[in-house]
């Protein structure tokens, strides 16, 4: 490594992992880069983002788009994540995600889910979703830069960011959502508000993985404001999940 560059950079901890991995679950979109087939030069674009289980990111790509022809020409792929708030844009944290897209076959049971996950965060999308020219895309990550502000920059590899995933929560992952909503609103309430992150209300969740879930609450625009929750430990089976929930709300 570059001895300048390895000046810059920091150990990567669990909070650090962490945020990594809350910046894209929480993202709605993100900045695409992919290479150019006439002249092999990078090309941006902006993509509309949601993740699988695994915390790959997904995207929803129209197949008359330049950059769907590209990926299919060189899967090679970068994405660039982070909003820049008020004062220096350098202040705000960043992520630039390398990867492989992957199209998704329609009718699988993997398309089945990264579709329901994506209208999930992305409700607005359902009226043309299913158009014959619009198709899913998986972005397999393979290595990521976290860059949180000032002197402030760390190297992840796929292991920081992604999970397996085990077979029954994949499976099972709508009904356990859907058991979750309707019997235990009180308790999702208390997980999205307690660390004064976010005044909504009417927060649901919308996503299950080992590592965490994620919460939506639809705002008065009609946007949702997306929320990235973890806990404790890795899961290993679905029976787990209500009860490492809870311990989320649990005092301090």
């Amino acid at each position: 490594m570059n001895k300048d560059r390895a000046s810059t950079l920091r150990d990567v901890t669990d909070p650090v992992r962490r945020a990594a991995r809350r910046l894209v679950a929480e993202a709605s979109h993100g900045t695409l880069a992919y290479l150019s087939p006439q002249t092999g030069g990078p090309l941006v674009s902006r993509a509309a983002l949601s993740t699988d289980g695994s915390g790959d990111p997904t995207i929803l790509v129209s197949t008359l788009s330049r950059h769907t022809g590209a990926m299919a020409a060189d899967p090679r792929v970068a994405l660039l994540i982070g909003e820049a708030g008020a004062g220096d844009a350098l202040a705000h944290a960043r992520l630039s995600l390398e990867g492989t897209a992957v199209p998704v076959t329609q009718g699988t049971a993997e398309h089945v889910r990264i579709r329901r996950r994506f209208l999930a965060r992305r409700p607005e999308s359902e009226v043309y979703v299913d158009f014959a020219d619009f198709a899913f895309v998986r972005i397999v990550l393979t290595r990521a830069s976290l860059n949180g502000g000032f002197a402030r920059a760390y190297d992840l590899d796929r292991s920081d960011l992604c999970v397996d995933v085990p077979a029954d929560l994949a499976a099972g992952e709508a009904d356990l959502v859907d058991r979750i909503n309707r019997g235990h609103g009180a308790l999702l309430q208390t997980i999205a508000t307690r660390d004064g992150r976010s005044a909504s209300s009417g927060w649901r969740v919308v996503t299950l993985d080992p590592r965490g879930f994620e919460m939506v609450a639809v705002l008065g625009d009609g946007c949702v404001e997306i929320r990235r929750l973890e806990f404790d430990r890795v899961i290993d089976r679905a029976s787990d999940i209500l009860p490492a929930m809870s311990a989320l709300a649990a005092p301090a």
